[in-house]
């Protein structure tokens, strides 16, 4: 059996330095300290909002016009995309603006210009079954009793808003949005009043029957159809 080592000499040492044992102690307590509220201050600072999209509710009205106003081979897309933003802070934050970056056909600047989001003629709805569920929406406000769906903007600490927002796309050429698989690649942001931004990015299924999109927002052919809704961007 080995011997064990002598520490007589370590813990002689101690003894004839005691205060400056004290002193370390004292620093190894304030080392560990430090670090566990720079661990803190790390993790808080990783806790930061997030955008998010839910792209199983979110869709795009795709129309194709040979000649409009004397363009050519023009489309308009209407995006309808429930965007949402978690906040995993401790504070209230407030959303400015939400805008929509879309994958266009063209190879330079493919994500330029972004879509700014538009008012919404009635509150999107769900029909299932014989029933209707009516679902919330950023900003837009309506005359009816489902004024606690019209989200305001503003997030508690901890919570996730999210509703639906409407952006219009209307452009021919390359600056058409490229349609693959019968999706459409989309980046949606979030700028706070505070003016941080967040973005997520999503794809968003396309469909070409504007019967089935007048269901999900009734009077929404009529609102697109006018000029002011088309291209709006940032």
């Amino acid at each position: 059996m080995a011997a064990l080592p002598d520490i007589s000499a370590i813990t002689d040492w101690i003894e004839a330095h005691g205060k400056t044992v004290d002193i370390l102690k004292w620093l190894i307590l304030l080392l560990v300290a430090w670090g566990t509220g720079l661990f803190r201050f790390i993790h808080s600072k990783l806790r930061t909002p997030r955008a998010t999209i839910d792209e199983s509710a979110s869709r795009c009205l795709v129309e194709e016009f040979a000649e409009f106003q004397g363009y050519k081979n023009v489309v308009r897309a209407t995006f309808l995309v429930e965007v949402g933003l978690l906040n995993l802070t401790s504070e209230r934050i407030v959303v400015r603006h939400f805008s929509l970056a879309v994958l266009r056909r063209k190879a330079w600047r493919a994500w330029k210009p972004e879509l700014v989001a538009l008012s919404l003629p009635s509150r999107p709805r769900l029909q299932t079954g014989s029933g209707e569920k009516m679902l919330p929406s950023w900003f837009s406000n309506f005359q009816d009793d489902f004024h606690f769906l019209t989200l305001t903007g503003s997030v508690e600490p901890k919570e996730l808003s999210s509703g639906f927002l409407l952006f219009v796309c209307f452009s021919g050429g390359n600056w058409t949005p490229r349609i693959s698989d019968d999706h459409i690649k989309v980046k949606a942001r979030v700028q706070l009043t505070t003016e941080e931004t967040y973005s997520v990015s999503g794809r968003v299924k396309v469909v070409r029957d504007p019967a089935k999109f007048e269901q999900w927002v009734p009077g929404i052919i009529a609102h697109i159809n006018h000029d002011s809704t088309w291209g709006a961007t940032r």
